[in-house]
Parts: C-alpha cells; sequence; structure tokens
C-alpha cells in the first residue's frame, strides 16, 4: 500500500503535468474504487466527465522524455 501511495505522489508532483490534469487525477484517484485499477491500466485512456479523456501513458511518457534531457 505505501508504494502505491508514493507511486500516486510521484504522478502527481509530475512536473509535465498541468494544473489541469492535476486536479482531474486527483478526482479520478478519488473517484474510483481502488487506485490500483488506474496505475495497473496505464495503457488505457481514461474519460472524465464524458468531455475530456487522456491517457495516464502519455503522463509517464513525458516524464521520461524530460529526464532524458
Amino acid at each position: 500500500m505505501k508504494k502505491l501511495k508514493d507511486d500516486i505522489k510521484r504522478i502527481l508532483k509530475n512536473e509535465c503535468l498541468t494544473e489541469e490534469e492535476k486536479i482531474i487525477l486527483k478526482k479520478m484517484f478519488k473517484r474510483f474504487s481502488t487506485t490500483r485499477e488506474i496505475l495497473s491500466r496505464k495503457t488505457i485512456d481514461f474519460e472524465y466527465e464524458e468531455t475530456q479523456s487522456f491517457g495516464l501513458d502519455s503522463i509517464l511518457n513525458r516524464e521520461q522524455q524530460v529526464k532524458t534531457f
């Protein structure tokens, strides 16, 4: 469980995220019954309020690209 909390903190502290994406992610983590479901499905695009969708994998890819530069 500690690793799961650390993963969530790492994702939310990601400098590549916009403020809007951070807010969406926080709401998604609260909305889903288990956060593990979100983190284990990295390659799936998540829909938020039917008007916005983005993939968690794209956020993680941005983080990796920043680290390589």
